[in-house]
């Protein structure tokens, strides 16, 4: 119940929607639907009464939402622009930790650099004032400068930098850092779920072998571990292994179909749009901070301007 925790949950599920709303064929689909609209604080539990998704039903889905994925060439060069990508990102990571771990720095000195001024205000100047400095004078308010009533423009921008103590830019930057590493620890669990069909395969393929071989130990009247000890005929254990065989070429055929669709996405759709992402909002975060910035430093040096042309001051000068 940390209140900067569930904060930063608040900001990664509205980056999170957001992203999936962007895209029709997730925001659409039955298992998000019901994610923004289930009232059961078991989401897991929730998502449950969706069936496993086989790679017959990703064929499916895959051939619905990336048409234009027809006709792409799966080679050696597309294989490995998807393993220099998991080398990149991979490192990538642990550059974005170490510099999220900086950033966090940066962001509380960002803060206790704009807070000291309304600290220096609020709890040095005007109390000094109030209590030292107009007791010198018979007209104890008109001298002040920082607890000048009359300096409405001074007022004014203590509130800006307090503002700006509250509202620091670096906070900015260190979001998107954090929203980085998420989105790279994204990508990476794809590839993982990628490599998972990929030994799917290899073990369907190895099942494939395996009643290939004992079908042809049986037609060749063979004694095999599994007829040892079985009851049925020559032909009922042809038969059988036979409906085996086919069903296992399906569950090949429907694994490497997948496992190249998602091949071919990744290479010729996801890997080129998260780059193109990652170059667009770099450039936008950084305006921001500097805008940001610019004005922070500007209400700063509007504080100190107020001082500056405070009247109290001006005759001092004039003097």
């Amino acid at each position: 119940m940390d209140a900067q925790f569930i904060e930063d949950r608040r900001k990664g599920l509205d980056v999170f929607c957001k992203a999936i709303t962007a895209i029709s064929y997730l925001h659409y689909s039955d298992e998000y639907q019901l994610f923004i609209k289930t009232n059961n604080p078991d989401i897991e539990k929730a998502l449950s009464v969706f069936q496993k998704v086989t790679a017959e039903d990703l064929i499916a889905r895959y051939s619905a939402a990336f048409s234009d994925l027809a006709g792409k060439e799966l080679n050696n060069e597309v294989m490995n622009k998807i393993s220099n990508f998991r080398m990149l990102i991979t490192k990538a990571k642990g550059y974005l930790e170490n510099f999220k771990r900086i950033s966090e720095r940066t962001v509380s000195i960002g803060k206790e650099f704009y807070s000291q001024i309304s600290t220096f205000n609020d709890q040095v100047a005007v109390p000094y004032e109030k209590n030292v400095y107009s007791k010198y004078h018979e007209d104890l308010e008109s001298k002040n400068v920082f607890a000048n009533p009359n300096n409405f423009k001074l007022t004014e921008q203590v509130e800006k930098v307090k503002e700006a103590a509250s509202k620091e830019s670096y906070s900015h930057y260190d979001d998107y850092l954090g929203e980085e590493i998420r989105e790279i620890e994204s990508f990476l669990e794809t590839l993982e779920q990628r490599d998972k069909f990929d030994t799917l395969k290899v073990k369907a393929a190895e099942k494939q072998k395996s009643e290939t071989e004992e079908l042809h130990k049986v037609l060749a009247g063979k004694t095999t571990m599994k007829t040892l000890f079985s009851k049925k005929s020559k032909e009922e254990e042809t038969q059988e292994l036979e409906k085996q065989i086919a069903t296992t070429n399906i569950e090949v055929q429907n694994l490497n179909t997948a496992y190249d669709m998602m091949t071919l996405l990744l290479a010729y759709d996801q890997i080129p749009q998260f780059k193109t992402v990652k170059v667009n909002t770099y450039y936008q975060k950084v305006a921001l901070l500097a805008q940001q910035e610019l004005t922070n430093i500007a209400n700063a040096a509007g504080y100190w301007q107020a001082i500056i042309e405070d009247q109290n001051l001006q005759s001092l000068s004039q003097e």
